[in-house]
């Protein structure tokens, strides 16, 4: 986990030069295209993405797939609103499942929730 995380610091960087390259354009870097410019596994990319975010990047995914630069308040708003339906579906999710280990399994012993 040390090496992916020394790894993660390494290409994020990386990641935020390329990105930088074409700030202000309509043009969008897949995930492929930037794994192969910096040579990082998607997993890594995907790690370095979230890190230059937490830092304060307005990175975005792209309705055509693939990550730039938030072109607007309205642009970075509309993603962040994405990240909270996605949030919303996953604590269903996580219900339902919750609700389905206790029919299927009983009730757990202990303290097993995270939040």
């Amino acid at each position: 986990m040390a090496q992916r995380t020394d790894r993660i610091h390494e290409v994020a960087p990386e990641v935020l030069a390329a990105l930088q390259r074409w700030r202000g354009s309509s043009h969008v870097l897949s995930r492929e295209e930037l794994c192969g410019m910096i040579r990082c596994s998607d997993r890594v990319l995907r790690s370095a993405i979230v890190e230059l975010r937490k830092a304060g990047h307005l990175i975005v995914a792209d309705e055509a797939g693939g990550y730039r630069f938030a072109r607007s308040a309205e642009d970075a708003y509309r993603y962040t609103m994405s990240l909270k339906t996605r949030l919303q579906s996953m604590r269903e999710v996580i219900e339902l499942m919750e609700e389905a280990v206790v029919r299927e399994f009983g009730a757990p012993g202990g303290q097993l929730e995270l939040f």
